[in-house]
């Protein structure tokens, strides 16, 4: 499969000239990339060609009007992908091209992670010769930082030739854990700046797209991660079960097909639907009570070993969880607060409602019983599915694979 059977070139601002290109996935962010393109404006260094790889449902319009009144500095490659590929089909595209068309030393980037750090660019490619180089990224609502971390679509250096060793980001994957499988799978270390970018928080309410995330994550990583995401998925899903409104039953089951039928990618986001939709309200209820929480204040990422700090602060408690760094860890608040609400982009979601006393004691209870053979259960399945149907990425894009 080459460039050409995968998207289109639309247009090209400026003249490429660069051994360095810098790859975005792009859907409908336009907000997102006029920020982004004023912040690559700003970077100390210009070496770079930009190739942005656009859905099927992009404006090409208004994201061609929006490059032209910022007229950036560099080259920008506008591609139009054939079919919707998502993120990871995004990233795999720009990396054929990247192939064909003989650049050194390709970068990540989401369309929503902000190079704020006029330097990072520079120091990037400073660093390339080491092949693998993380910028670090802070996670930032409301002009405060919630986390700082890396991840390889933030922008992250990878040199060809270490492409050419390890292979493509896996496009089957559409969407979520494509980039913790690649991460996986390039078995190096990177070199990792303390120069930074900037990603916002996912909406915590957006139930089908974060529980398709962890699935998809546990069922192809196989790293030193992947216990740690075997570990919330095995909390959420008894959570769903017991302490969730009807959507968190649908949740559940979804999930337990795509992992029992091994089923990932674009078929089981679309099979994702658990209605959520109906149970978000415009406004909060008028009730006293509500505790404004964050995730840093209710849901550290290491969650498992802050749990009695963790029960204090949502025990029977009315929470609206408004921003968190990774959104399911959220939803654990569910089993211990009176009544929980989840921020979406609309309004609120109803996470839980446990304010009948006697129900949630007995809730809690059903939980205690049901998650160590739950969670047994599961680690059998994922592991024993995976020794058969998990597909063996390795070198994936590359010849005939």
């Amino acid at each position: 499969m080459k460039f050409p059977d995968l998207a289109s070139i639309l247009e090209t601002h400026g003249k490429p000239h660069s051994q360095n290109i810098l790859m975005m996935p792009f859907y409908q962010e336009y907000g997102h990339l006029a920020r982004h393109l004023d912040a690559l404006n700003a970077q100390t260094s210009h070496d770079f060609d930009l190739i942005m790889a656009l859905e099927p449902d992009s404006d090409f319009g208004k994201v061609r009007s929006i490059i032209r009144e910022k007229n950036p500095g560099f080259a920008v490659i506008i591609a139009k992908r054939k079919e919707r590929t998502g993120s990871a089909g995004g990233f795999f595209t720009c990396q054929k091209y990247a192939l064909e068309n003989g650049y050194k030393y390709t970068i990540f980037a989401d369309a929503d992670c902000i190079p704020t750090d006029p330097r990072l660019m520079a120091k990037l490619l400073e660093h390339r010769e080491a092949g693998y180089v993380h910028s670090t990224t802070l996670r930032v609502a409301g002009g405060r930082v919630l986390e700082r971390g890396v991840n390889i679509g933030w922008y992250s250096l990878l040199s060809v030739k270490n492409t050419l060793r390890f292979g493509l980001y896996y496009m089957p994957l559409y969407i979520g854990g494509d980039d913790l499988e690649y991460s996986d799978r390039l078995a190096i270390r990177p070199t990792t700046l303390e120069n930074f970018c900037e990603h916002p928080p996912l909406p915590v309410g957006e139930i089908d797209k974060t529980t398709a995330y962890i699935v998809q994550t546990v069922l192809l990583i196989r790293g030193r991660n992947f216990f740690e995401y075997f570990l919330y998925l095995a909390l959420l899903l008894p959570v769903a079960l017991v302490f969730m409104p009807p959507y968190g039953r649908k949740a559940y089951a979804s999930a337990m097909h795509s992992i029992l039928a091994y089923s990932y990618g674009k078929a089981a986001w679309e099979r994702a639907r658990s209605g959520f939709e109906k149970f978000s309200v415009p406004s909060l209820p008028k009730d006293p009570g509500f505790e404004r929480a964050t995730y840093a204040e209710y849901v550290k990422a290491n969650f498992p070993f802050n749990l009695f700090r963790f029960i204090r602060n949502s025990w029977r408690k009315d929470i609206l969880v408004e921003n968190a760094v990774t959104p399911s860890h959220a939803r654990l608040a569910a089993i211990f607060a009176r009544r929980l609400y989840l921020r979406t982009l609309s309004g609120y979601l109803i996470g839980a409602d446990n304010r009948n006393r006697v129900a949630h004691m007995l809730k809690i209870l059903v939980f205690a019983a049901l998650f160590p053979i739950h969670t047994m259960l599961l680690l059998l399945a994922v592991l024993s599915l995976g020794l058969l149907f998990r597909p063996k990425t390795m070198g994936y894009g590359l010849g005939s694979k």
